[in-house]
């Protein structure tokens, strides 16, 4: 079984993929619809699981070609991909994620921000968009409701971790989008006007931190 969960994310006629706009990609709306280089988008994802994890790598790596299973998400028409990972694993750069080499002969030496920039060069090959997910703080942890904890993961430390992932791969002409915080639920608030548990105001600061480079770009 493929290590894969189907997510549509947004469906509109007249589908272009990414690889037919070469490798610049120029984002509008009009008429109800998400413009891709003037042409009406379907985004049509999948989540891949396994940067977020205690393996450190995408799931299915360790018996699995990554070349098989990102041929199989682009054969099944499948043009996005949805990548969580953990703050740990963007700070702490682990050696030898829990990838196959005789399946992987290429990345199984790889440590776990290579084996992503590599994840995303593959992707970029078959013309799939990939979303940058902060998934977890730690890894194979649960899903905290804030984006931060009162421990290692303060607010200063999950930043650092995105500045490490953007530097790295802000760049890359098929990432597209990026997901600030999976699921804030709980003790996470909105247009409370407390800095602590606000996440609109964490959002806010984050683009203004790390990400206004990118969009300016």
């Amino acid at each position: 079984m493929f290590p894969l969960t189907v997510a549509i994310f947004s469906l509109f006629s007249y589908a272009v993929v990414a690889e037919d706009c070469l490798t610049a990609l120029n984002w509008s709306t009009g008429k109800g619809r998400i413009l891709l280089n003037g042409q009406p988008f379907v985004l049509k994802g999948v989540n891949y699981f396994g940067f977020e994890t205690e393996t450190f790598a995408p799931h299915g790596l360790w018996s699995k070609s990554l070349d098989g299973l990102l041929d199989f998400v682009r054969n099944n028409n499948f043009n996005a991909i949805r990548l969580p990972f953990s703050m740990e694993m963007a700070l702490k750069n682990p050696a030898h994620p829990n990838v196959n080499c005789q399946a992987n002969p290429r990345i199984c030496k790889l440590n776990a921000l290579d084996l992503m920039g590599a994840f995303i060069d593959s992707c970029a090959a078959r013309g799939i968009l990939v979303m940058l997910d902060s998934h977890r703080l730690s890894q194979g942890g649960g899903i905290t409701e804030l984006w931060y904890d009162k421990g290692y993961y303060t607010e200063a430390k999950v930043l650092e971790a995105w500045d490490i992932i953007l530097n790295r791969f802000g760049s890359k002409w098929n990432v597209f989008a990026i997901d600030l915080k999976n699921e804030p639920h709980g003790a996470a608030s909105w247009g409370w006007k407390k800095q602590d548990t606000d996440w609109n105001w964490a959002a806010e600061r984050f683009i203004k931190v790390n990400f206004e480079v990118f969009l300016n770009d």
